[in-house]
This record gives structure tokens, sequence and C-alpha cells, in this order.
């Protein structure tokens, strides 16, 4: 998992963020990860860099799905709003 995070910080629009997390947001089995993620972004691309282009955010739509997948896995949404909501805390 280090590798893979180091990999990810050297190459942000080339490597995604594959950790516990992702795991179990995504579910892939983790020797296949890379293949999955690829396929996805390949199909969602457009869409994903749209949003990011809208967000007026300065990332990478892999580092955007990265940063989504990991803040639904921590129980985030959105509410409509111009911010995220943290999840309750209990």
């Amino acid at each position: 998992m280090t590798a893979g995070k180091l990999m990810a910080v050297k190459r942000p629009q080339l490597v995604p963020i594959y950790d516990q997390h992702a795991g179990a947001a995504l579910g892939p089995p983790r020797r296949r990860f890379w293949l999955a993620m690829r396929r996805s972004m390949i199909d969602a691309h457009g869409a994903v860099e749209s949003v990011v282009q809208a967000a007026e955010v300065a990332v990478t739509p892999l580092r955007a799905v990265d940063i989504v997948v990991w803040m639904h896995q921590h129980g985030w949404t959105y509410s409509g709003g111009a911010v995220p909501q943290p999840p309750a805390v209990d």
C-alpha cells in the first residue's frame, strides 16, 4: 500500500490511491484494482473532468475521484450547498 501511495503522489494524473478505504468503497480485487480503475476512468473521464472544471479546483480528474471515494467511505454527504457536510460526531 505504501508504494502505491508514493506512486500516486509522484504521478497524480496516472496512479489512483489504493488503501483500505478505497478497497472497502470500491470492492475490486486488490490485484486488479488499477485495471478496474483505468476502465472506469476511461468510461467516465469526460464527466469527471467537466465536474472538476466547474468546481474550479486544481486537481486531476483521477485525484478528484480518489477524494470523492475517500469522502464517501468516511460518511461525508453533499446537501446541495457550496460545501460538503462532514459526518455527525457522536
